[in-house]
């Protein structure tokens, strides 16, 4: 990664300071774009979760990428969009079989 998030990452692998630096830079980030004041860090790291579950990545690519330790943790994050490919690839197979 390169920019403004250079050096950090969402494993949570961070010194106390630093994930509070983190924290104020990004309400700071947030504030300057315009939105809503409730984003959070965690909400970032779930909306990639889910993000990467809608385009198709294995559990494990995401505990990976957003440092989560169980496939449970990920499984809570991921399930919505998870029901919502299955539907969407069961409604195509009741297409191409009419």
């Amino acid at each position: 990664m390169t920019g403004a998030f250079s050096g950090y990452s969402f494993r949570g692998q961070y010194k106390r300071g630093i994930a509070t630096s983190f924290g104020n830079r990004f309400k700071k980030f947030c504030k300057e774009a315009g939105l809503p004041d409730n984003c959070t860090i965690h909400g970032l790291r779930k909306a990639a979760a889910g993000r990467l579950a809608e385009i198709g990545c294995t559990t494990h690519q995401i505990m990976a990428i957003t440092g989560h330790k169980t496939m449970k943790e990920v499984d809570r994050y991921t399930r919505a969009y998870n029901r919502k490919l299955a539907a969407i690839s069961g409604a195509v197979k009741l297409a191409r079989a009419a």
